[in-house]
């Protein structure tokens, strides 16, 4: 990334922390495969595999199947099972979503490119979470990267939905109840 893109993804990184929307949500998602098994992007984790965050009624949100995106709902992406709130943080501004949209998605992880975007690194970006070592180790990672021919593995930094999780509560986030998700979802 060259001096003026990186400056570009600052800027607009800076700017996702303010806005006059009101309390930020993000959403974390189980996926199930085909055989009703748990995805786990990290094998001993939570077991989040993708993530979205609250945009004007809508889901905000980087998923292989149609880049950054806008959703309604979330039900085709997987089980929402816990949505994390802080009254004291803003939606995205519209001008940061409106550079975003139709990004594609990330297939090779590179964290802050500025040309795609996986979900937990959209949702970081958006609220200035610095990335951190990933590792693509395990039984998904084993078969997601052997369907594409077995490229080498990224190696860098970049971050989990599990990861994004236990940050978010460490930056004060809090889980939302099952009857106020039910109702958010």
């Amino acid at each position: 990334m060259n001096l003026r893109s990186f400056l570009v993804l600052f800027a607009l990184m800076q700017m996702a922390m303010v806005s006059l929307a009101g309390a930020v949500e993000v959403a974390f998602l189980r996926v199930y495969d085909g055989n009703g098994q748990l995805v786990e992007l990290t094998p001993g984790g939570v077991g989040f595999a993708h993530v979205a965050i609250r945009y004007r009624g809508m889901w905000f949100h980087a998923h292989p199947f149609g880049g950054v995106q806008l959703s309604p709902d979330l039900s085709a992406f997987g089980e929402v099972d816990s949505i994390l709130e802080h009254p004291d943080w803003s939606e995205p501004l519209s001008d940061l979503v409106s550079e975003l949209l139709n990004k594609p998605y990330d297939h090779e992880f590179l964290w802050g490119d500025g040309e795609a975007y996986y979900c937990s690194e959209l949702v970081g970006v958006l609220l200035n979470v610095a990335p951190r070592a990933m590792s693509f180790e395990g039984p998904y990672w084993d078969a997601y990267f052997a369907a594409r021919g077995n490229p080498p593995r990224p190696q860098g930094l970049g971050i989990s939905p599990d990861g994004l999780f236990f940050e978010l509560l460490r930056r004060g986030f809090m889980p939302v109840s099952d009857c106020e998700m039910a109702l958010r979802k």
